[in-house]
């Protein structure tokens, strides 16, 4: 993930969960070529707006998730799913490059984590 990350997007350092979408779109804000210009009409109901679309693809980096969710006590299931979920998103033209994209996504993804009804999941029990 770490070399996925700096040959993509010039960041030397792991991450979790990477997008990479079918089209780049064009974006002012953003140098790296991802936009959120789909987020700003996006309805938020998950009726099927890309139903159908290739929207390209996510990376997911097993050792880094599985650190996470040792670190943190989570629940494995409800994290992996919270990180595609991220990622796909991404493809959809969600970004967290300011305070107020940020909130749109993290809106957006605990809409989708309630309807699969593993919205605030709690970490795992002490033993």
């Amino acid at each position: 993930m770490r070399s996925l990350n700096r040959r993509f997007r010039d960041k030397d350092t792991a991450c979790d969960s990477l997008a990479f979408p079918a089209t780049q779109k064009e974006s002012s804000d953003n140098s790296n070529g991802f936009s959120d210009n789909l987020s700003d009409g996006f309805s938020g109901d998950f009726s099927g707006e890309f139903l159908g679309e290739f929207l390209g693809d996510i990376a997911l980096g097993c050792q880094g998730l599985q650190r996470t969710i040792e670190r943190h006590r989570l629940d494995a299931c409800a994290h992996l799913s919270h990180m595609t979920i991220h990622a796909v998103l991404h493809l959809a033209g969600f970004t967290h490059d300011s305070t107020e994209t940020r909130a749109a996504m993290e809106g957006a993804e605990e809409k989708i984590l309630v309807r699969l009804g593993l919205a605030d999941f709690p970490p795992l029990a002490s033993a």
